[in-house]
């Protein structure tokens, strides 16, 4: 796991008291909502001083676990 695969199941944690792995479908797992999400997003722009830019992003379902979601951070 790297920092920003801990910071989202951390994060998710702290917002909806549910533990979920890197794998799990936060949405289907009924983790995090659509309102939820875009916090997330934010959070993670900030705690890592980055811009997330999802113009470009082709398939919505690689971002819906914290593994997809840091990957697509994570890129340059």
């Amino acid at each position: 796991m790297n920092d920003v695969e801990n910071f989202i199941l951390d994060w998710v944690f702290k917002t909806s008291g549910k533990t979920v792995s890197p794998l799990d479908d936060v949405f289907l797992v009924g983790a995090l909502d659509s309102l939820n999400f875009a916090e997330l997003i934010a959070a993670i722009e900030e705690k890592f001083s980055i811009s997330l830019d999802f113009r470009d992003l082709l398939d919505w379902n690689s971002v819906k676990t914290a593994r997809g979601l840091s990957t697509f951070a994570m890129l340059p």
